[in-house]
């Protein structure tokens, strides 16, 4: 059906002469000189996670593929998130960047630090509870994929770094062009690590090859960024917002280890919980002048005012 309506569509524009089947070769070229680049960044680490399990494979059994899958469907969700609002984020960030003033520059690091902060509660909750939620809705074959998420959770945490920076590499196009040389480094690797790891560790050297993998891109991002434009960001600032829930999941999850590990407790819950709204009081009094000033400044408003987004990327496809 909407195949038919999109046909339909493209026929009525036609009769109309609103729409014109051409070729612009200098913007093919300019378009594929940007992209191009691009296509090993993106290709590489969906190899290195094929390769992860192609390794858990043959050195296990088919049935550990799928505990490090379910594993990855939890942890996963944290880049999802994270990679949505960088799609709201990244025009924004362009339009701040367009401006150029060291005031606006500020808004664009107070407001990253919010979102690492907001960020930082994600990792809590997918870190802490997704062993319940694994032990409750799946079968007892796969009760044992929650032990990696945590590990995998850091990888993902790392990685929220590497999306702020890696905006500035999108905003210089010349630079985007050395890109691929992160995540390249990066997934071989990870591809290397997890060769030697995974018949060590099984899942676990799956994943701690994933974020060390990670780190490395991140590391690499962070030293190509500082080459085109220094916006303010301070990696070491930003791992300050990031490792405190680290350590709050690490201590919310001590009895998951050591006495629940493939059983549901609802005393071990509780104490999740308990330590889950600690940390909640410990963000609001750590955090509280910086999230009053970001709410009031209306920079969350303007983040998500999708007219201005467009104008933002009208804007900066026009330079």
């Amino acid at each position: 059906m909407k195949q038919q309506e999109y046909c339909y569509i493209i026929i009525d524009l036609k009769k109309r002469n609103l729409i014109t089947f051409c070729i612009d070769k200098s913007i093919l070229k300019e378009t594929l000189s940007y992209s191009i680049p691009l296509m090993p960044h993106n290709l590489s680490a969906q190899i290195a996670n094929l390769t992860s399990r192609i390794f858990i494979n043959t050195n296990y059994s088919l049935s550990m593929v799928g505990l490090y899958s379910v594993s990855t469907q939890f942890s996963v969700i944290i880049d999802i998130i994270q990679s949505s609002t960088n799609q709201a984020f990244t025009p924004w960030f362009f339009g701040i960047m367009n401006n150029g003033t060291k005031d606006n520059k500020k808004e664009i690091v107070n407001l990253s630090n919010f979102l690492l902060t907001i960020y930082s509660l994600l990792y809590m909750i997918i870190g802490l509870f997704s062993q319940d939620v694994i032990i409750l809705m799946t079968s007892k074959d796969y009760i044992l994929a929650w032990t990696s998420v945590p590990i995998l959770v850091i990888a993902y945490s790392i990685k929220s770094i590497y999306y702020f920076y890696v905006n500035i590499l999108f905003y210089y196009k010349q630079a985007s062009r050395t890109l691929f040389l992160a995540t390249i480094t990066g997934s071989t690797f990870d591809i290397f690590l997890a060769y030697i790891l995974v018949p060590l560790f099984g899942i676990y050297g799956a994943a701690i090859s994933f974020l060390i993998a990670k780190i490395i891109i991140v590391i690499i991002v962070i030293i190509l960024s500082k080459r085109y434009d220094d916006i303010g960001y301070r990696a070491v600032n930003m791992l300050k917002i990031i490792i405190p829930s680290l350590l709050f999941m690490g201590v919310g999850l001590y009895f998951s280890y050591t006495k629940y590990m493939s059983v549901f407790s609802i005393t071990n819950f509780c104490y999740k919980i308990v330590l889950f709204i600690i940390y909640l009081i410990y963000l609001y009094f750590t955090n509280k002048k910086a999230i009053v000033e970001i709410i009031n400044s209306g920079i969350l408003k303007s983040l998500f005012d999708f007219k201005k987004l467009n104008k933002f990327e009208r804007n900066y496809m026009n330079d």
